[in-house]
């Protein structure tokens, strides 16, 4: 997937979880890549292990660690 793309959630099958992830900017939509047991960051490459899709923008410097992180729904 490039950099810009982002997952439009047509269909709710599950309620996000709260994951942790670096104070770093993520916009809503982004597919996540998990790094270890419930951290996630932005993907970069096809190879990243799929950590779920970003149900939330996350603002870079505002000081949250944790994001709302879908594992489940039809986009």
């Amino acid at each position: 997937m490039g950099a810009n793309t982002v997952a439009v959630l047509m269909v709710e099958t599950e309620l996000p979880i709260m994951m942790t992830c670096a104070d770093a900017a993520i916009p809503k939509g982004t597919v996540l890549k998990l790094s270890t047991p419930f951290t996630v960051a932005a993907s970069s490459a096809n190879a990243d292990l799929f950590g779920g899709i970003a149900a939330e923008e996350k603002i870079s410097g505002d000081g949250k660690l944790q994001i709302a992180v879908y594992r489940g729904g039809i986009f």
